[in-house]
């Protein structure tokens, strides 16, 4: 015979309230979660369909919040729906723990957290003025919207654009910045694919640039020990050549994606 569940972790109800910003339009789904006990719990997901709604309601009855993951194996729901459902339980689990969410998860990874600015902008000249009014408001993390294209499905052409549009980002938004591409779900999965794949691949050229700079500041360590004069000589010599190296190898690839 199964054990009694919880009054206060059993679920009986969730009730879903659509939400549209009046500036920006964007539209999402408030979930609110109910126990037999009267304590609620608050998720959010992006709009919820009635199909989808049904199903998580029917999902949660006789379950307790903290049994997510049984819940989420046996269903069919979208995975925003899942989401929102999963921050309403965690939300009661909390409460019923009276522990923040983080150390119902396991505890902190770290110390600090950057806020992420959402920019708005038509325009690379919009999106770089929304940049510079963040970072002076004390912002080093921004979501950065992919240009809009009219031709779905032409890989380049965006690749190309957000390139140019990062490009300017990073040179508004100066040292020790931090970028997320929002494309608002309006990417084809061939166009997401080409971008991810592009972005990726000049993400492992950084990295391996990087990693032979510091082998090679290794090896004229040692070097300049040895022959500190000669190595004085030679040293503006090596930076431009190994600049230029960086600079053909870089854009090689980008030709070639």
């Amino acid at each position: 015979m199964p054990a009694p569940l919880n009054p206060r972790l059993e679920m009986v109800a969730l009730d879903a309230f659509p939400v549209r910003e009046p500036v920006s339009k964007r539209a999402y789904t408030c979930l609110r979660l109910r126990t037999r006990s009267g304590a609620v719990g608050y998720g959010e997901c992006s709009r919820l369909s009635p199909v989808d709604l049904a199903v998580l309601r029917g999902a949660i009855q006789g379950k307790e919040a903290s049994s997510f993951e049984s819940i989420r194996r046996g269903l069919t729901a979208s995975s925003a729906g899942l989401a929102g459902l999963d921050m309403a339980m965690l939300d009661l689990v909390g409460k019923f723990t009276n522990a923040p969410v983080y150390q119902v998860l396991g505890g902190p990874t770290r110390n600090q957290a950057r806020a992420l600015a959402r920019l708005e902008g038509e325009t690379d000249n919009g999106v770089v003025l929304a940049v510079a009014q963040a970072r002076a408001a004390g912002h080093r993390a921004f979501l950065i919207p992919v240009p809009a294209t009219h031709s779905p499905n032409h890989s380049a052409t965006l690749v190309n654009a957000t390139r140019q549009r990062l490009d300017r980002v990073r040179s508004a938004a100066g040292e020790g910045s931090d970028f997320v591409l929002d494309a608002a779900g309006k990417l084809t999965p061939g166009d997401a694919s080409s971008l991810a794949a592009a972005l990726e691949r000049a993400k492992e050229i950084a990295s391996r640039v990087r990693e032979k700079a510091v082998e090679g500041a290794k090896a004229a360590d040692e070097a300049v020990h040895e022959h500190p004069y000669q190595a004085i000589g030679i040293a503006l010599g090596v930076g431009v050549i190994l600049g230029y190296l960086v600079a053909r190898r870089c854009s090689r690839n980008c030709d070639q994606s």
